[in-house]
């Protein structure tokens, strides 16, 4: 699609729709498109990528084929099933544009998992099995993603999906889906680690690692960052067990003992409604042997009601405790993503059975997503401005994922070509949301302003 045939340029003071199309069809070319080396599986990945960033409401093949103006879905249901395609050649590229275009020195990988529920067993790596996502055993996916994030940007760069036991030994059903024979049982931290070192040795430039505790109470997984050179901040639980002096100490226990002398107060960084200021505490702590260096620590962070969570830490070179901090903040970004992944994108919306069609789906949602993130880049605050310059509004905040994702949608992607009054209205709609926020964000931080300071 041409949109220069069909649409006129959409622009109002700092928002450029065109422009922002013009650099995902750009992106998309340089990076992605030879990928595939059929045209017919290009134009399919092509039309996909357009639907995952399309008003479509469920974004699977019958409704995106729709959307691309096929008479049927066979296109695309080949696109995931038969083409001959790598979807791991595609998230490579993936790996690399982040290196080259993103990645930046203090960067942080972020690990977690997202549950898919579903109600059949005929789905690859369906079970009955615990998803965090759901927050409760039942019958689902589990799939473990990689984030990066930086202060300016946050995306999803890799995907596995999890094969529980009665899968992985099970011939049968996995010739039905399509799995491959060289994937074996892999727990979720061994999955983590190999995308960890895939981006490394893609070039990401990272200084961290986050996650939660499913990872922080591996101590393989932990053993397997410092290789890496890379630090880390792991939530575990109460239960864990750390060594000062060579003696045990269960992490609940000994924070219990803490004076309150050795609380300090530091935001994590900036959210919705503000600062999201917790009072944390910081104790050095032995290693976990094998000869390992480093500055170890247990960092404790206390909310407002009490609420304590732990985290092991290790750093190559000692580093302050705001340092740790921000980093701790940056843990949650991956909720956001897989949030907007959802919502905007249709991360969750696949109805595919096979192991290849999984995979597909989600690189090539995370294909659209970076896309639409690093075309509005340059929309962004740079450097990031700080909670006193966001108490005191200035204009319209900056172009969102979602109000980029949805302008796009609506002006670009549209079923039919928009006229110039179209486009000016969704723009001023645009202009008067952002407006908005403005207010109610200045509002917020007024209030985790003062309060901080009482």
């Amino acid at each position: 699609m041409d949109s220069s045939e069909k649409h006129a340029v959409a622009a109002c003071s700092s928002v450029d729709v065109d422009r922002w199309w013009r650099s995902i069809r750009e992106l998309w070319l340089d990076w992605f498109a030879g990928c595939f080396t059929r045209v017919e599986p290009r134009r399919a990945a092509w039309s996909y990528v357009e639907g995952l960033m399309s008003l479509v409401g469920r974004k699977n093949c019958w409704w995106l084929a729709q959307h691309a103006g096929h008479g049927h879905p066979g296109r695309l249901q080949r696109l995931l099933d038969t083409a001959r395609w790598d979807a791991d050649v595609l998230r490579d590229a993936l790996l690399r544009l982040v290196a080259a275009l993103v990645a930046v020195a203090d960067g942080v990988l972020v690990v977690d998992e997202t549950g898919y529920p579903k109600s059949g067993d005929m789905s690859v790596a369906v079970a009955r099995q615990y998803s965090g996502t759901l927050g409760k055993v039942d019958n689902c996916q589990v799939a473990v993603f990689l984030g990066y994030a930086t202060t300016r940007l946050r995306l999803l760069v890799d995907r596995a999906l999890y094969l529980p036991k009665t899968w992985a030994g099970d011939p049968d059903r996995r010739a039905k889906a399509g799995i491959p024979e060289q994937v074996g049982l892999a727990t979720k931290t061994q999955l983590a680690l190999r995308m960890i070192r895939r981006a490394v040795c893609a070039g990401i430039a990272a200084a961290w690692v986050a996650a939660d505790e499913v990872y922080g109470r591996d101590r393989r997984f932990r053993a397997g960052l410092p290789a890496l050179r890379l630090g880390y901040v792991l939530a575990v639980a109460r239960d864990q067990h750390v060594h000062i002096i060579g003696q045990p100490h269960r992490v609940d226990v000994l924070t219990a003992q803490l004076s309150a002398a050795a609380w300090q107060t530091y935001s994590c960084g900036l959210g919705a409604k503000g600062p999201r200021y917790y009072q944390w505490a910081w104790i050095g702590i032995d290693g976990d042997g094998d000869g390992d260096s480093g500055q170890h620590s247990l960092l404790v962070r206390r909310a407002s009601d009490g609420t304590l969570t732990y985290y092991l830490t290790w750093q190559a070179t000692p580093v302050a405790l705001p340092t740790l901090v921000a980093v701790t903040g940056r843990r949650w970004t991956i909720e956001e993503c897989f949030q907007v992944g959802k919502d905007q994108f249709g991360l969750d919306h696949t109805q595919v059975r096979s192991w290849h069609g999984w995979h597909r789906h989600a690189t090539l949602t995370m294909v659209a997503f970076a896309l639409t993130a690093l075309a509005i880049r340059d929309d962004q605050p740079e450097p990031a401005p700080t909670a006193h310059d966001l108490a005191q509004p200035s204009g319209p905040i900056a172009v969102t994922l979602n109000e980029a994702r949805h302008l796009i949608a609506a002006i670009i992607l549209a079923a039919q070509p928009v006229g110039r009054a179209l486009i000016d209205h969704l723009l001023d709609w645009s202009a008067w949301r952002r407006d908005h926020q403005t207010h109610a964000r200045a509002a917020h931080y007024r209030r985790r302003l003062a309060i901080a300071t009482c």
